[in-house]
């Protein structure tokens, strides 16, 4: 499998094949005190998946980094099956869409982030790196 995409949303949902996206690839949130706590926001998955991986289950880890690489969010854990769809012929790819939305993440402190994803035990890259930094003054 390929991860195609990695990006953080306002908003998404993934419906029917496709991926509806509101305030898509930002890489900056703004805090005006610590430890912050961000409303709402969605990490986009896009995985390509080869023929020969269709039609059986796979896992999926996804999980908040900060720059030391030390856990500090939340963790999803998950399992997915892609089937063939019509008209498929052999050695078609099928692509993968989820949107993990979340509510209330706390960042401990301003810093570099990212969210990363395992498929079936592998690190994948790209990760979703951001910043979260203070406020600007008014």
């Amino acid at each position: 499998m390929l991860l195609l995409a990695l990006f953080l949303a306002d908003h998404a949902e993934a419906l029917k094949g496709k991926l509806y996206v509101t305030g898509g690839f930002w890489d900056r949130i703004f805090a005006p005190t610590f430890p912050a706590r961000h409303p709402h926001m969605t990490v986009c998955v896009v995985v390509s998946v080869p023929w020969t991986e269709t039609n059986q289950e796979h896992s999926l880890l996804l999980t908040l980094v900060d720059a030391d690489g030390q856990e500090v969010g939340p963790k999803i854990e998950g399992r997915f099956e892609v089937g063939r769809p019509p008209g498929s012929r052999p050695g078609d790819t099928t692509m993968f869409q989820l949107a993990v939305n979340m509510n209330n993440v706390v960042f401990p402190k301003a810093g570099d982030y990212s969210f990363s994803v395992e498929l079936d035990g592998e690190p994948q890259e790209p990760r979703a790196a951001f910043k979260v930094v203070p406020s600007p003054a008014p």
